[in-house]
């Protein structure tokens, strides 16, 4: 995800270990989901990490595996970008993720997981 722009990894690798680890995943009974990465404050590794969404959001499709577009997902990005400005340049703090866990939260894959039957007691 955005460590991976931000690293320079190449997408190929990128996408090369999302599958092997979806694919390893659902072979073990696991239900995978896979979350796009925040958008990155800098313009080139924004325009590399749209084209990395996009391949994993493929990977995803061909694998019935759910996918959050968080960039999508996501109303308002101003809070994460001067938290992650004021820090790394890549990470917020507190507020910035507070806002990326309420909009995961409310995902229909993750309530499903959540409630689904693994997890009421028996």
């Amino acid at each position: 995800g955005a460590n991976d722009i931000y690293l320079g990894r190449p997408r190929a690798e990128s996408v090369q270990a999302l599958e092997g680890l979806v694919r390893w995943s659902a072979g073990e009974g696991f239900a995978p989901f896979v979350v796009a990465a925040p958008p990155l404050a800098e313009a080139d590794l924004e325009a590399r990490s749209a084209a990395l969404k996009d391949a994993l959001a493929q990977i995803c499709r061909d694998r019935g595996a759910p996918f959050l577009d968080l960039p999508e997902a996501v109303d308002d990005w101003s809070v994460w970008r001067a938290e992650a400005q004021a820090g790394d340049g890549v990470h917020p703090n507190a507020q910035g993720y507070a806002k990326v866990a309420s909009v995961f939260a409310a995902w229909p894959p993750w309530r499903d997981w959540l409630e689904g039957p693994r997890w009421q007691m028996v």
